[in-house]
């Protein structure tokens, strides 16, 4: 039995991943790869209203928020942001 998780990217992630953010995330990536898929509440937490259902893993300067489907072993990553910027809420999802 292979306990990975899937992982789907949203629209937002897979833009952050393709162009928007600099070389260095490559180590959010590789996060994403390994340790995230393997066991997402170990390299997580849970995060605060609005995103009280979200999570967030951390790498060097970047922030990772995603959901986790323990029903359908899936993981959502819904973005991929610099820390400044990670946890601005704009209404919007």
């Amino acid at each position: 039995m292979n306990d990975r998780y899937e992982m789907v990217l949203t629209r937002t992630a897979r833009r952050a991943l393709s162009g928007t953010l600099p070389d260095k995330v490559a180590a959010a990536w590789e996060l994403i790869r390994g340790g995230l898929r393997e066991n997402p509440r170990k390299v997580g937490k849970r995060l605060n209203p609005p995103y009280g259902q979200d999570w967030a893993a951390r790498r060097a300067t970047y922030r990772i928020r995603f959901g986790i489907d323990d029903d359908k072993n899936v993981i959502v990553i819904h973005d991929i942001r610099g820390r400044a910027d990670a946890y601005h809420h704009s209404g919007r999802r």
